[in-house]
């Protein structure tokens, strides 16, 4: 055998482990369970076989790809679980050799449907043998978290004194809409934005930001630190001084901190009717509005965007 039929030959079961693990899930290498066979061994048996006496040793086959050969692999436990062995794979040269056959084992992968939301489910090679890429606005293991913001109609709500914020909970308020009034009655919707997932299981705690004689001044009207806001109660005038508090919400295992902060200037953009503002950054919520000394809507001039910390 001249020397490159001899490197093509000893490199078949690199190519074949390479295709089987590279390629889609069914035809990848699969940790499985294997069972002693009494017995002479096949010739086209797939399983390979090996000669360490005293050993139990198992396999791991090319699913579904005819003549990829299988690797042995060396059991050091009393689990079912395959440990690479200290060699690359079993021989199976004499009549010694113990042959090890797979016993039938239903990997469901994606045959159960567990990716939710729409999500198209992908198999893969290890547990739990599928995997759903989530686009951004969805979280968890099978994207079960839907991310996507609601936007909440405040038209008539916010027409009279009282206190509006996003409905249910487990939402915080990304960003408002107005509509082509300058007073306070011209807030017409709320973007509301749920948390993530790691808070999906709880209710939240809520106090009030006091902004009584603060907003429609030159300042910042804050939620307390850690905090964010999910609402607002206003009064019976229909100047933006008449905005009297901040609905303030987080998660209760949240700490009494924000996470990363960054400013959004909406001095110019929100001075259009029918403008939209808010958050551009996915998973932060509005915890601070900055207005300037006037009556009109359009001086809320910039908003503090945080995230909540994950911890």
């Amino acid at each position: 055998m001249n020397s490159v039929w001899r490197l093509i030959f000893w490199s078949l079961p690199l190519v074949c482990f390479w295709f089987c693990t590279t390629t889609q899930g069914f035809l990848c290498h699969r940790e499985e369970q294997f069972v002693k066979v009494e017995g002479a061994l096949q010739p086209m048996n797939s399983i390979k076989t090996t000669s360490v006496a005293g050993r139990t040793f198992c396999s791991t086959e090319c699913v579904d790809f005819p003549g990829c050969n299988s690797f042995a692999y060396l059991t050091s436990t009393d689990t079912d679980n395959c440990q690479l062995s200290g060699s690359v794979d079993g021989e199976s040269t004499t009549a010694a050799s113990v042959v090890y056959k797979k016993v039938s084992v239903m990997f469901a992968g994606c045959a159960g449907s567990p990716c939710q939301n729409g999500v198209t489910c992908v198999d893969t090679c290890v547990e739990p043998y599928y995997m759903c890429p989530c686009p951004s606005d969805k979280q968890g293991v099978n994207c079960e978290w839907d991310l996507a913001c609601n936007v909440e109609d405040w038209e008539l709500s916010f027409d009279v004194a009282g206190t509006v914020q996003c409905s249910g909970t487990k939402s915080y308020m990304a960003g408002f809409e107005r509509n082509e009034a300058d007073g306070l009655h011209g807030l017409m919707a709320a973007r509301c934005c749920p948390v993530p997932i790691e808070y999906s299981q709880e209710d939240e705690t809520c106090t009030k930001g006091d902004w009584w004689l603060t907003f429609g001044t030159q300042t910042w009207n804050n939620c307390p630190d850690g905090y964010f806001v999910s609402g607002f109660m206003r009064g019976d005038g229909n100047n933006l001084g008449s905005l009297e508090e901040g609905v303030c919400c987080k998660p209760p295992s949240a700490p009494n901190r924000w996470g990363d902060c960054y400013i959004e200037d909406i001095t110019t953009s929100f001075d259009e009717p029918w403008a939209k503002v808010g958050c551009q950054k996915q998973l932060y919520y509005i915890v601070a509005i900055e207005t300037h000394e006037c009556d009109a809507i359009t001086c809320m001039e910039k908003l503090k965007c945080c995230r909540i910390v994950l911890e």
